[in-house]
């Protein structure tokens, strides 16, 4: 009786770890993410991976749309294009800029 008891208290305390790590690994890189994006600070700004920035012009069948390009220098998935149209002040949002230049 005693050697099951512990038992069942060892796989409980097993299982709830493995839930936690589970929860952990899962959860904590959008909210670490989360809390990035969020901090208005000009050193969080530059504090991410380095990256490259400029202007150009996406052209379709029609006429074309200025953007603006925030790419990391090492390469990387993913990069992030600013489009007019996203907000009233366009990609020159002052909230928007810092957003993009920390994702």
């Amino acid at each position: 009786m005693f050697r099951r008891k512990w038992f069942w208290i060892a796989t409980v305390l097993i299982v709830f770890a493995a839930a936690g790590i589970w929860v952990y690994r899962t959860v904590m890189p959008g909210a670490i993410f989360a809390e990035r994006a969020a901090d208005p600070s000009p050193e969080s700004e530059k504090a991410g991976v380095p990256f490259e920035e400029w202007e150009d012009v996406v052209t379709a069948d029609g006429p074309g749309i200025p953007v603006r390009v925030y790419q990391p220098v090492d390469g990387h998935d993913r990069t992030v294009i600013l489009a007019p149209g996203l907000h009233w002040g366009g990609y020159n949002e002052k909230r928007l800029i810092p957003f993009a230049r920390k994702v």
